[in-house]
């Protein structure tokens, strides 16, 4: 019966049954768009999955790191290259959503949508955020951070206005009643984790793996997850147990304050913050791929995430890894742009306000 159906299948293709597949990419060269300088976050993922996917298309993989706009020009090279398989990338997904629903300018205004603009291949990774503060911030928990809050505002370190911290912050800001300025210009995760030891800063919002050996070594203390760390490998690295936005003991009520929105409206907006920032780090292709190629580059990369070799290789670097197939991944970015843009008016005036 099998071989009948491939008989069938030949027929039908005289090409060959995977013409349009994986073997189109053998002995080419694929370009790989990165959304950050090398060394950064994006690059290391970028770099980890090099030689397993070289290996497995039997191509050659070149990294194009694409820094410029906060990622923007990675995406847009991304999406406007040629549905050939030739040119993948990875993304911040959350980070891309909330430019292109902010809309706070031009350039962000015209920013790819990952939830339609891109063919998704796989999720390497979710974002774990959590808020955190330098140790010698004199903040040593979350009830401390509110409590200095009632006093004056508190000063947050964040990339710049098209950012998902930019726009998620004062909706978690009035989720615990934080009293709060925001800071831009801190491009990098470095740069915001030297802020904060500096002094510069209070509190920054960053991804776990982003910042673990800074948590590690005590220089970086978390306070807070505002995100569901649940999938979250370096949870239990952790020096003591952080309470999560949402739950019964956590955030406004764990420091004895008032819940700003009220009893029946807590959890369901602290779980819609963490949808708009837990889209993660996607891997890319444009759309328009053929059916077969599309659907082998999807294999390929979720049986690569998921493999011993890749985990171990992983584990040996220091990075985390989430895996999740194109479906899972692109139903979790529709949720979360359905989120970003039922609190995208609450976050323009809350930003407006600021800046008053």
């Amino acid at each position: 019966m099998i071989k009948k159906v491939l008989l069938v299948l030949a027929l039908a293709c005289p090409g060959g049954i995977w013409a349009d597949g994986c073997d189109a990419l053998q002995g080419q060269t694929i370009r790989f768009i990165v959304p950050s300088q090398a060394g950064g976050g994006y690059d290391a993922y970028s770099r980890l999955l090099q030689p397993f996917l070289e290996g497995s298309l039997n191509a050659r993989i070149v990294i194009e790191n694409r820094p410029q706009a906060g990622g923007l020009v990675a995406a847009v090279m991304i999406r406007d290259a040629d549905p050939d398989g030739r040119t993948l990338g990875i993304i911040n997904a959350a980070g891309l959503l909330a430019a292109r629903v902010s809309a706070l300018d031009t350039a962000t205004a015209r920013a790819p949508d990952p939830s339609e603009d891109f063919t998704v291949l796989a999720r390497v990774v979710a974002n774990h955020m959590m808020l955190f503060t330098g140790r010698d911030s004199g903040i040593s928990d979350l009830g401390e951070l509110l409590r200095i809050s009632a006093t004056r505002p508190v000063v947050v370190g964040v990339r710049d206005a098209g950012s998902a911290s930019y726009f998620v912050f004062p909706i978690a800001a009035r989720y615990l009643g934080l009293n709060y300025s925001l800071v831009t210009g801190y491009v990098g995760s470095s740069s915001r984790v030297l802020a904060s030891l500096r002094g510069e800063v209070d509190i920054i919002l960053q991804t776990l793996d982003s910042v673990m050996p800074y948590v590690k070594s005590g220089e970086l203390v978390p306070l807070l997850w505002v995100t569901d760390p649940a999938g979250a490998s370096q949870r239990g690295e952790l020096p003591s147990k952080v309470p999560v936005l949402g739950e019964s003991g956590d955030g406004s009520r764990q420091a004895g304050g008032a819940d700003p929105l009220g009893a029946d409206t807590l959890e369901p907006e602290a779980a819609a913050i963490s949808a708009m920032l837990s889209a993660g780090r996607l891997v890319m292709a444009p759309r328009g791929l053929a059916p077969a190629l599309e659907t082998c580059l999807q294999d390929t990369l979720v049986e690569l995430l998921h493999s011993n070799d890749l985990m171990r290789a992983a584990n040996a670097a220091g990075l985390s890894l989430d895996p999740a197939d194109a479906s899972q991944a692109l139903a979790e970015l529709k949720m979360s742009r359905r989120y970003m843009e039922q609190y995208a008016p609450l976050m323009r005036a809350a930003i407006d306000e600021t800046r008053q």
